[in-house]
């Protein structure tokens, strides 16, 4: 948080002008998309629990796969995709939100680098079952 939130501010104070802004007739799908989001948090946090997310309680033992884990792998980077990418776009929000997605990407991938050291092979074949971002529907 303390590394995203200069430029969060800094966004905000220069806003620039609107290259994106989604049709009244594809707020359906704005929404949608939010409460995609949102579900994908709170489910998340189901699992996860909010205090060991924040590292404020000692997280749970052994790789978790039940909830939202047993359908994608990242589910809260997920929730933040679509809350970045679902809102109408100034110039400077952007290109924040372009920064934003490398930051999440990047810390996807030492996240998953993380977990095979700590689980391997039980880690490595959870990759191979769940997707990381977009759950499989068969």
């Amino acid at each position: 948080m303390v590394t995203v939130l200069p430029l969060v501010i800094l966004t905000y104070l220069g806003d620039g002008p609107l290259v994106w802004r989604w049709p009244l007739w594809a707020w359906p799908l704005k929404i949608l998309l939010w409460g995609l989001g949102l579900y994908l948090f709170l489910a998340a946090f189901k699992i996860y629990g909010f205090w060991e997310f924040l590292g404020l309680k000692p997280p749970k033992k052994g790789l978790l796969r039940q909830g939202i884990l047993a359908r994608l792998r990242h589910p809260l980077y997920t929730g933040g995709f679509l809350f970045l990418w679902a809102r109408d776009q100034s110039l400077c929000w952007f290109w924040t939100d372009v920064l934003l997605t490398v930051y999440l990407l990047l810390g996807t991938y030492l996240e998953e680098r993380k977990l095979l050291r700590e689980f391997g092979e039980e880690y490595a074949r959870y990759r191979r079952e769940v997707p990381p971002f977009w759950p499989r529907f068969s």
